[in-house]
């Protein structure tokens, strides 16, 4: 059988950001990243507008949500990263840099969160003075599911960081055949690595081995 696609809500508001719109890990949000640096959550069933978070000191450049759905930080002013309620907008974690934040994530159990810059790449724990610091530029990073590694990409190689406790244990530098990577994402059973490069291909790797698996072209021209 069939289906045909149906918008079941819609609504309308000016976005000129990039990545500024996700679901809840639950599914029963989506939030919006608006033009004036509110990010608003609506019902995904119907589109019902529901809480605004607003208050932001400076503008926003993009967010995520941790595992639990109630945690989300974003990227404010470029260089500095806030952590905050989902419910109630309150900020529990602050954190400046010298250099652009360019890509970040929460750890597994939301309890700290990577951050990495064209430097290094940093995890902060949230009830913790302690931080860990690599000393690893950063064009895009993720964490694994299972929170036992980070991925990330420096735009020239794909590096495997081995993290236990919130500590970088070990980093592996993966052969990627010479790809400059720009983004990657590290699949949910933590068993592959999918990439786009600056080619605009797309690479899958093997976290594993480090490997090349397979790679094909884009039909673009390019890859923002």
């Amino acid at each position: 059988a069939s289906s045909t696609g149906v918008i079941e809500a819609a609504v309308q508001f000016d976005v000129s950001n990039s990545g500024t719109v996700k679901f809840s890990p639950d599914g029963s949000s989506i939030a919006v990243l608006r033009d004036d640096n509110v990010i608003q959550l609506f019902s995904a069933s119907d589109g019902t507008p529901q809480i605004e978070l607003a208050g932001f000191d400076g503008d926003l450049s993009g967010f995520i949500y941790a595992a639990d759905g109630r945690s989300m930080a974003a990227v404010v002013d470029n260089t500095n990263i806030a952590v905050f309620d989902s419910a109630t907008a309150s900020i529990s974690f602050e954190d400046e840099y010298s250099n652009p934040i360019i890509g970040y994530d929460f750890s597994a159990d939301g309890d700290a969160i990577a951050i990495g810059t064209r430097q290094n790449i940093e995890i902060a724990l949230f009830d913790s003075p302690q931080k860990q610091t690599s000393q690893t530029g950063v064009t895009s990073l993720d964490w694994s599911a299972d929170g036992t590694m980070i991925v990330i990409s420096n735009g020239r190689s794909v590096s495997v960081l081995d993290i236990a406790d919130n500590v970088i244990e070990n980093t592996n530098t993966l052969d990627t055949s010479g790809a400059a990577i720009v983004d990657i994402y590290v699949s949910p059973d933590g068993t592959s690595i999918a990439g786009i490069t600056v080619d605009a291909e797309l690479v899958m790797i093997s976290a594993e081995s480090g490997s090349v698996v397979w790679q094909t072209a884009l039909e673009v021209e390019d890859v923002d």
